[in-house]
């Protein structure tokens, strides 16, 4: 034989070996891919978590900032009806023919409907002039020319209850342009 064939020559000991070592790597790079899912798995898995904790947060903030909002609102809400009094005064005055505090009143309105809350004043069944003139319908009554309508504290709050929430209702009775007059006034939020 010559040098060559020496070279090409395959030795028994050798080709087990190489059989042995190349279904070893085989092995290993089946249990590598193994690992490579479960890892893959778990990152998902770790991922969607962050995903769904991310988006609890975002919620929870949202959640938070609504509340705060309707906290601030109904803490306006409570300034506001402090400041009802003084409502009160400027419509006293209005009565009295102050029409100076006119343009303070109608200021004062504005305020109260920016914060959601409005008021106001109605003649109730219990004036002086409530029955007098021609009878149109139920508590409503055409005299010199005006129709007036008269309200009770039961049917102002059945006419609004299903739109606005009834902060106050209230009856009372003043002089009006030198009149005594009976009134139910009306505190409501939207």
């Amino acid at each position: 034989m010559n040098n060559n064939e020496d070279d090409n020559e395959i030795v028994p000991e050798e080709l087990d070996d190489s059989v042995v070592a190349e279904e070893h790597a085989q092995e290993s790079i089946k249990k590598l891919r193994e690992k490579l899912k479960e890892s893959e798995a778990k990152a998902k898995e770790y991922l969607d978590g962050w995903q769904r904790a991310q988006a609890d947060f975002a919620n929870l903030r949202k959640r938070d900032e609504e509340a705060k909002n309707e906290f601030l609102k109904f803490a306006h809400a409570d300034l506001v009806l402090q400041f009802l009094p003084v409502l009160d005064s400027l419509n006293m005055a209005l009565s009295h023919g102050h029409k100076d505090v006119e343009p303070i009143y109608k200021q004062f309105l504005r305020v109260l409907k920016q914060n959601g809350l409005f008021c106001f004043l109605c003649k109730s069944i219990g004036d002086p002039i409530c029955g007098q003139g021609t009878k149109i319908e139920k508590d409503m009554f055409e005299l010199d020319g005006h129709i007036r309508h008269f309200f009770n504290d039961e049917y102002i709050t059945d006419l609004l209850k299903n739109m606005f929430k009834i902060l106050k209702v209230e009856s009372g009775e003043e002089n009006f342009y030198g009149k005594k007059s009976a009134y139910i006034k009306v505190i409501a939020r939207r």
